[in-house]
């Protein structure tokens, strides 16, 4: 099966590429970043999210409940929309396309990638490199 691979940075995130709505993004995992639902695989700035939303790029708005960090509750609004990964070198999409749930982010926080978005990769294969300090998708 091929592969697309993702290196650390220096800090040690991992940061993807990825086609969210029509628009390439640099999203960074975050395995922290899940709903009890399952279905919210990306939280992205405040900007990107309205401009989506303002474009009609989003279907199913819903009202989400998020623990934050701090262990406060609150509520934030997600829509749905098609995502799928970018290759790092050679920009084409590849892997299979998801439906999944984006969610308004927080300012300050980078935009993110979760489980949910991962869990929907069927047929893929997530390889962690933890020598190499490499994140790799086998996709079909």
């Amino acid at each position: 099966m091929p592969q697309v691979c993702w290196s650390a940075t220096l800090r040690g995130e991992y940061w993807i590429d990825v086609n969210l709505g029509g628009r390439p993004l640099k999203v960074l995992i975050d395995s922290g970043l899940i709903d009890a639902r399952g279905q919210v695989g990306f939280s992205v700035d405040e900007t990107l999210y309205d401009s989506i939303d303002q474009a009609g790029g989003f279907q199913q708005h819903q009202i989400h409940t998020r623990l934050t960090a701090d262990g406060h509750v609150s509520l934030t609004e997600s829509g749905s929309l098609d995502a799928q990964l970018i290759c790092p070198q050679t920009r084409s999409l590849v892997g299979p396309l998801v439906h999944v749930h984006v969610f308004r982010g927080v300012p300050g926080v980078p935009s993110r990638a979760g489980l949910a978005f991962f869990h929907l990769l069927k047929n893929c294969k997530v390889l962690w490199d933890l020598d190499q300090r490499l994140w790799c998708i086998e996709y079909p």
